[in-house]
């Protein structure tokens, strides 16, 4: 597990992966995240498996008129 620290800009919160990162993980710049928080407050980011999620058309919500990260959801899943 890799813990990576929350950094903030103004009113922002971010995170930044590093290329070295990015290789273990085998992840690539533009890939579509879930993420997942955990009973301790964390958060567990993996890549996003398009075969087996959703695709973002399935995303529909009459109350939001755009895709919309909820609480403990993948971040394109509304």
């Amino acid at each position: 597990m890799n813990l990576i620290p929350i950094q903030q800009s103004g009113d922002d919160l971010y995170v930044t992966f590093t290329d070295d990162l990015l290789e273990e993980l085998g992840w690539n710049v533009g890939d579509d995240l879930d993420w997942e928080i955990q009973t301790d407050g964390s958060i567990t980011l993996t890549k996003h498996d398009k075969a087996t999620a959703p695709s973002r058309s399935q995303c529909t919500s009459p109350q939001v008129p755009e895709c919309v990260a909820a609480y403990g959801t993948p971040i394109h899943d509304c």
